[in-house]
């Protein structure tokens, strides 16, 4: 994905004059430099693709190049590291992630005082399948004399860092006795699942509030207005929001832009009644029926599905693997899938590529991509898994 190169500044080649006959020469100064170079880049490249890692979990639109001035002292060791220049198209945080790690570094054979141009070539890429949580910035509204915001959002998967479709999926934590504020989504249906915590989700007048605890998903038509309010006092509530169709994230992107403050329309005062015939769905995580799957290597439980909310742009289920299951390559038709890994992990496979994942970690694969799966051997997985639409009967490639 990266590629490498170097070039020197302030340094003198060593020349020397043409001989009649050949004889082995010792490496010039230039010479000793570029090893010397190779060798930190080749025992650092590691940490520059963990940078490149987490900026793309916010977007696949990183590529381009960095040049950093790295100046060493004492010991070989860097002193001093800055920007020298960067494409419009890589991001801050990558060239802040790169310029933090390359502080640490030691480049031999550089006297105290020399300074390196390193340029880093960052390739531009088509799609992602796995994102981890840890790696995705963290948004939401300033803190207001307060010591927490009272919540904060990971965009997991949308348009920008996977290229989804259909479907948008945060991460979102409210801080303990507080809320996310009456709104609508005048365009989406959205399901909440509840992963930590304890939630109340509050309508409009006349609507009774709905309590949910961990392992349970409300479907929210759209259109309805809805409160997200954290019930507890000491603990905070994490809840996957599941957008269909994707729109209402833009807001934690650029809270500014008018289009996507649209899709995420806060209500003051009366907010209204709710739609005609909309109506809040709720599926206890404890009471769903379960059906064996993969040879009884799998249990699947449904949440939500068309059945349920009448709604055929999302089903949602709790799916656990035992340790060592596996899934053969299979497409599924017309929807993409979503997967929240709760515990476990295993290995995704994509044409010739594998793709790891494991607990804290979204996967997403688009609608119709042929892809297999193996979990791990030594405990089981459990995932939430999501699909938009709701799938049709798989088919084999």
């Amino acid at each position: 994905m990266i590629t490498l190169r170097h070039t020197f500044l302030a340094l003198t080649t060593l020349g020397a004059p043409a001989l009649a006959v050949a004889a082995p020469q010792p490496p010039t100064e230039a010479q000793q430099v570029m090893v010397a170079v190779e060798k930190t880049l080749q025992k650092h490249a590691g940490e520059v693709h963990t940078c490149f890692g987490k900026a793309l979990a916010d977007t696949l639109d990183v590529a381009g190049k960095l040049e950093l001035e790295v100046t060493v002292g004492a010991g070989h060791k860097v002193k001093d590291v800055k920007v020298e220049s960067k494409a419009d198209t890589v991001t801050d945080a990558l060239a802040a992630c790169v310029t933090e790690a390359a502080k640490t570094w030691q480049i031999d054979a550089l006297e105290p005082g020399s300074s390196v141009i390193l340029p880093f070539t960052f390739t531009g890429q088509a799609n992602q399948y796995v994102v981890s949580a840890e790696d995705a910035p963290l948004r939401g509204p300033a803190p207001k004399g307060k010591t927490v915001p009272p919540f904060q959002v990971k965009i997991l998967v949308d348009p920008v860092n996977t290229r989804a479709r259909n479907v948008a999926v945060t991460h979102l934590v409210v801080s303990p006795a507080n809320r996310v504020a009456m709104h609508r989504h005048p365009n989406c249906a959205k399901v909440l699942y509840i992963l930590k915590g304890n939630a109340r989700v509050l309508g409009p007048k006349g609507q009774e509030p709905v309590k949910l605890t961990e392992g349970d998903a409300v479907y929210i038509p759209k259109g309805f207005p809805h409160v997200i309010e954290n019930m507890g006092r000491q603990i905070s509530a994490e809840v996957l929001q599941v957008f269909a169709p994707a729109g209402p994230e833009k807001v934690y992107r650029n809270p500014q832009d008018a289009a996507a403050r649209a899709e995420f329309e806060v209500l003051r005062g009366d907010p209204g009644k709710a739609p005609e015939g909309a109506k809040l769905v709720v599926a206890r995580g404890q009471s769903a029926a379960v059906v064996n799957a993969l040879g009884g290597k799998a249990s699947v439980r449904t949440l939500l599905d068309p059945t349920l909310t009448g709604d055929p742009a999302l089903a949602v289920n709790v799916v656990q693997f035992a340790a060592g299951a596996a899934e053969a390559k299979h497409a599924n038709a017309g929807a993409g899938e979503f997967l929240w890994v709760v515990s476990g992990g295993g290995n995704m496979k994509v044409g010739l590529e594998d793709f790891p994942f494991a607990a804290n970690q979204a996967v997403h694969v688009p609608a119709d991509q042929p892809h297999a799966a193996s979990f791990k051997k030594d405990e089981p997985t459990t995932v939430v898994q999501v699909f938009s639409p709701a799938p049709k009967p798989e088919t084999k490639p």
